[in-house]
């Protein structure tokens, strides 16, 4: 996971911040981005009343309670402490980062709409260690949202926790959305939400999202080693992964583990995909469900390889099988593999093992021949 820490040295009376984030994925990749802070020039801290007060300093002595008088201090770095209660938009071309010590949360009680709102080209929001949750109750009330007509901005998650907000977790109509050893889970609205632009999602548990895991509908997308559990209803349109776009080289769908998602009969519940020839790689599927017909796992027009899908049919294309996977405990949201789980060793022996691919969603390494699924065996 990331974290966020403070080296003080007083007789200098000069504060070092950094961020050392596991970048997805390999121990010995850690990054470290240092400041040298002199006065806390580049941090602006956000901290609840009563630590907090009402001021334009915003420094670590003296936080202030809300994050619009943080980010107008113009310092690229925002630190939360605490419960912040705030409708919070970064636009206009900014780049921002957003930092949360341990259980700091941001969420929204008053008004109708988004927790975070990130619009207009060239802006820029990366946030690390921070709850967003709790939107207002509305369909409008989501955690993070790019709108509509809104260009295209960029927005970064990393091991953040989206959770319980009635509109979605993540809704966006362009630009592009990161989401990196990340929690996406009980939004009555879906999980994510993407159309046009791009999606990447790695590393991450989606669950217990009553609109369904991820939607994607044009654009492109990037879904590698993730677990989806427990998404979607009976009459929900996506059960665990629903993508609808024209085929294109840059996307991805690789090394997921799906079980316990439920969509409405004609979709798949597990992955409905419609991309052209697009095939989709070295996933399982498993126990996925809808009302009347029966047990497939998939929908669409898309091509699997090397994929597990139980029960119900044999998805089309190379290398497929299903037989159970053996999961742990799918019912408590444990999608690990057993010891003598077929899913062992079995994925296929031609896939790129680099960058987001190259460790599961626990960090451990994945070396060929790999394990179908979001978690090699250990």
């Amino acid at each position: 996971m990331g974290r966020v820490g403070e080296l003080r040295m007083r007789s200098a009376q000069v504060t070092c911040k950094f961020i050392e984030g596991i970048v997805p994925n390999a121990p010995s990749q850690n990054v470290g981005l240092w400041m040298r802070d002199e006065g806390h020039a580049t941090v602006a801290y956000v901290s609840a009343a009563p630590g907090g007060t009402d001021n334009q300093t915003c420094n670590l002595a003296s936080p202030c309670t809300h994050v619009a008088a943080g980010l107008a201090t113009g310092r690229p770095y925002v630190k939360f402490h605490g419960i912040i209660d705030e409708a919070v938009l970064v636009s206009g071309g900014r780049s921002a980062t957003f930092l949360g010590d341990p259980g700091a949360e941001l969420t929204r009680t008053a008004g109708n709409g988004a927790i975070v709102t990130v619009q207009d080209d060239r802006t820029s929001l990366s946030i690390y260690d921070l709850s967003i949750s709790n939107a207002p109750n509305s369909s409008s009330g989501i955690g993070c949202l790019i709108p509509t007509g809104a260009g295209a901005p960029a927005l970064s998650l990393t091991h953040v926790s989206i959770t319980n907000n009635p509109g979605g977790g993540i809704s966006s109509a362009n630009g592009s959305v990161t989401v990196t050893r990340s929690t996406i889970s009980g939004n009555q609205g879906g999980g994510i939400s993407s159309t046009n632009g791009s999606v990447t999602v790695t590393q991450s548990i989606i669950s217990g999202n009553q609109g369904g895991g991820i939607q994607v509908s044009s654009g492109t997308f990037i879904i590698v080693g993730n677990a989806f559990f427990g998404n979607g209803g009976l009459m929900s349109s996506v059960g665990g992964i629903s993508v609808t776009v024209a085929a294109n080289s840059a996307s991805r769908l690789d090394f997921n583990s799906l079980a316990l998602n439920i969509s409405q009969d004609g979709i798949g519940p597990a992955i409905q995909c419609i991309a052209g020839t697009f095939a989709a790689k070295n996933n399982i599927m498993s126990g996925n469900l809808t009302p009347a017909s029966g047990a497939t796992q998939f929908g669409g027009t898309c091509m699997h390889a090397y994929t597990i899908a139980r029960p119900g049919a044999l998805p089309p294309g190379t290398g497929n099988g299903i037989s159970d996977p053996l999961l742990a405990d799918p019912a408590k949201g444990d999608l690990r593999l057993q010891p003598s789980s077929p899913g062992r060793r079995a994925a296929d022996p031609a896939s790129d093992l680099s960058g987001i691919a190259s460790h599961d969603i626990d960090g451990n390494a994945r070396v060929a021949p790999a394990d179908i699924g979001a978690y090699q065996f250990r």
